[in-house]
């Protein structure tokens, strides 16, 4: 800190602020994203799946075999992958 006199400092400081934005999400994913993942280059159709949320995809069977038919290259090639 540079001195300017006997007793006469100089100090900056910053003072943060919080802004709180709400909207509207499933708890985990706000709306807006998981309505538009592909955006503009959609690759395939939504796909519902019945009594499933992000917090249960761990252990969702439903998940398990949508995601199985996307990485299998069901809904088009941009999601294949090949397994090992």
């Amino acid at each position: 800190m540079p001195q300017f006199g006997c007793d006469v400092y100089y100090y900056e400081s910053t003072v943060y602020t919080n802004q709180w934005t709400s909207k509207p999400s499933d708890g985990v994913v706000l709306a807006e994203s998981a309505m538009d993942v592909n955006g503009d280059n959609q690759t395939f159709a939504p796909q519902e799946l019945v009594s499933s949320s992000h917090m249960q995809s761990r252990n969702n069977e439903a998940i398990k075999n949508k995601l199985t038919e996307l990485y299998d290259g069901d809904f088009g090639l941009f999601f294949k992958t090949e397994e090992r």
